[in-house]
């Protein structure tokens, strides 16, 4: 953006109480409407725009102490697979619910939080490791892979 506003060559003055406006094609090109937040910084000798997106959140939810316990050991385990995928186990469906409840995974992602699903993440990650895969330069290339693999298949 910083381009647009040298091409642009609009000089606007200072008014009272450090008040500026920008040019109309600024706001169109940066998106902006009234109300919209901006942040603002100084940056060698320069003034930098950069447009904020507020994201309502909802309140909370009460968790009980059972709940809390819950929470913390999902959050624990969480770390430790984002960490450490092949030495960490998975939620249980007791931590994934209340992981869910309280926001600390969205509800259309639990079922990879799930120890039933890391399972297999670790299976992946260790027929990688022992190199168990197969690569293909083009997805052409799996088709016809997958294509023999059935054809020899029918015929056992």
């Amino acid at each position: 953006m910083g381009r647009c506003w040298t091409a642009l060559g609009d000089t606007r003055s200072m008014r009272s109480r450090s008040k500026n406006t920008h040019p109309r094609v600024i706001s169109s090109l940066l998106r902006l409407e009234v109300g919209d937040l901006v942040e603002v910084q100084a940056k060698g000798g320069q003034v930098l725009l950069t447009p904020k997106r507020v994201v309502d959140r909802a309140p909370a939810p009460s968790l009980s102490h059972v709940e809390q316990r819950l929470l913390n050991s999902a959050d624990a385990k969480i770390r430790r697979i984002r960490a450490d995928m092949r030495g960490s186990k998975g939620l249980t469906d007791n931590e994934v619910a209340v992981a869910v409840k309280s926001g600390l995974i969205p509800g259309d992602q639990a079922w990879w939080w799930h120890e039933r699903w890391q399972r297999r993440e670790r299976e992946a990650e260790r027929d990688l490791k022992a190199g168990k895969v197969t690569r293909h330069g083009t997805a052409e290339a799996l088709i016809r892979e997958l294509h023999d693999a059935a054809q020899v298949r029918r015929r056992a």
